[in-house]
């Protein structure tokens, strides 16, 4: 029978990598689901209550989201809306100049001060006021040619072009301020870069979905105004519940007040009692605080003079064993059964510890006669 190494060399490979593969994979669904793989080891039905708690907690966090972006987004433009109808110009010219003014360090709020002003300027300088001759200064129309005012966002287009054409800065300042009050002073370096560049920043902001449809502006403010709805459905509701409630009370105020009267005269005479009953009580109370007060200072002064001798006592010992130069760890003073000297150092152990003064005067004679003992000792 021939025998073919090939084929079980072959075999032997792909087993082995077919059985790592699966240990890969393991792995690697371990260390993401370490939770789910050590349920499943431990109970089937446990690991597949566990993952579809967390499918279910997926889906409610989506959910969340999905509310809460829908929210944010339907106010942002009933907002967008109303401060382009404030300004004089669509919602889509305000978002994205705006967005350009941000980018140049402005902000949207700048941005729609200096068009409601530019716009106030407009309708001034159409009815043949001095603004008219600030606009012309700038080689700029405030009119077309039936007389009426021209568009705030054409205007500012031109605007733009003529403060960029403005070399000196304290000009373009005072041009700004001028036609466009104190927010225009925010849009120079936006309105400088002229209006092509603000025009392409504001192709690219739309192409990017960063500039809403007007559709979308008046979804928002349907979803505003529906906003508006419900909280008055809501209050409503309110009225409904509580109108009974303090109808009642209002129809029955006169026979309330007498109740509360009654019985407010009822329990005077009750508290009275109580308060009589304090007054009473407080000389017996008195009493018993200054007994407590008279037995208790005795207590403290004999326990004060039964702990003095022993402070007295320890300082006093501590202080000789510190006049000797005995460090603590040459002299120990507690609990001990034997008092011995070595290499000219002194180690007492006083059985029992120090009780009072005179187990401290022994103890330092006892030191001290152990200290000429050790200088025999030494000069020998």
């Amino acid at each position: 029978m021939p025998f073919n190494a090939g084929s079980i060399k072959g075999g032997l490979s792909w087993d082995v990598s077919e059985y790592a593969q699966g240990m890969l994979q393991a792995t690697t669904t371990a260390a993401i689901f370490p939770g789910i793989v050590t349920a499943f080891l431990a109970n089937p039905l446990l690991g597949a209550a566990q993952v579809a708690k967390q499918v279910a907690g997926s889906i409610v966090d989506g959910l969340k989201w999905i509310i809460t972006t829908t929210m944010e987004v339907g106010h942002a433009m009933d907002d967008l809306g109303e401060a382009a109808q404030t300004a004089g110009v669509s919602a889509q010219f305000l978002k994205g100049v705006g967005l350009a003014a941000s980018d140049a360090g402005g902000s949207m709020q700048e941005m729609g001060d200096a068009l409601k002003f530019l716009n106030k300027n407009l309708a001034e300088a159409a009815a043949g006021g001095a603004a008219k001759d600030a606009f012309a200064a700038l080689g700029i129309s405030a009119t077309d040619a039936s007389g009426r005012a021209r568009s705030t966002e054409d205007v500012f287009m031109e605007l733009s072009d003529a403060i960029a054409r403005i070399q000196d800065p304290s000009k373009r300042t005072a041009v700004a301020m001028d036609l466009m009050g104190r927010g225009g002073t925010g849009m120079i370096v936006t309105m400088a870069q002229g209006s092509q560049k603000i025009n392409e920043f504001r192709t690219m902001m739309a192409n990017l979905g960063a500039v809403p449809t007007q559709g979308l502006v008046d979804a928002g403010d349907k979803f505003s105004t529906l906003g508006t709805i419900v909280g008055a459905a809501m209050e409503g509701m309110k009225n409904s519940l509580a109108g009974p409630i303090l109808q009642w009370f209002a129809d029955n105020f006169n026979e309330i007040v007498e109740r509360i009267m009654s019985l407010a005269a009822e329990m005077r005479p009750v508290f009275e009692s109580i308060g009589n009953l304090v007054v009473e009580l407080l000389p017996s109370l008195m009493q018993i605080g200054e007994w407590f007060v008279r037995t208790l200072i005795p207590i403290i002064k004999a326990t004060l003079e039964w702990i003095k001798p022993l402070i007295e006592g320890l300082s006093w010992v501590l202080g000789a064993v510190g006049n000797m130069g005995i460090g603590p760890s040459v002299a120990t003073i507690g609990a001990g059964s034997s008092s011995h000297t070595t290499n000219n150092h002194i180690n007492v152990n006083v059985a029992g510890g120090i009780r009072s003064a005179g187990d401290a005067e022994d103890l330092a004679k006892r030191i001290a006669s152990q200290q000429r003992t050790a200088a025999v000792k030494g000069g020998l």
